[in-house]
């Protein structure tokens, strides 16, 4: 299990791989609260309309955890910076990063956290697309 500081906890589960019993560790569970949600700017409910009606046209914030298949952080030889690849589960990468001016600055949890938030991001307005066209063809053919 990786913990960042109550933002991200990932939970992993070894398994054994088919090639020559080699371990490997898949994903079986994603917690991740947006450092925005603690300072009380995002809520849970915000993307829910006021006359309280909800459309099946929306991306959740579980909908993104359940599409991130492996999660690999790297620490460029500046040692200034982080960079993290989200691969989703067909396959398609994302990537953020988290940058300080000074290496003595540099704390690894703090960038980690920081590069996730940045790539996960881009998942959402990825899946926020997809969910664009499916209404529109859906508008389109009904």
């Amino acid at each position: 299990m990786i913990q960042f500081k109550s933002d991200l906890v990932i939970e992993y589960e070894k398994v054994t791989n088919a090639l020559g019993g080699i371990e490997d560790k898949k994903i079986t569970k994603i917690v991740y609260i947006p450092f925005v949600a603690k300072l009380g700017v995002r809520r849970e409910d915000d993307n829910i309309p006021p006359e309280g009606k909800v459309s099946d046209f929306r991306v959740t914030e579980d909908m993104i955890c359940s599409k991130i298949k492996n999660i690999d952080f790297t620490v460029m030889p500046s040692g200034k910076a982080v960079v993290c690849e989200i691969t989703l589960e067909n396959g398609f990468t994302v990537r953020g990063e988290s940058a300080v001016v000074d290496p003595a600055n540099f704390i690894l949890e703090i960038g980690q956290n920081i590069a996730f938030t940045h790539a996960v991001d881009k998942i959402w307005e990825v899946e926020g697309y997809l969910m664009q066209e499916r209404k529109y063809q859906y508008e389109k053919n009904n």
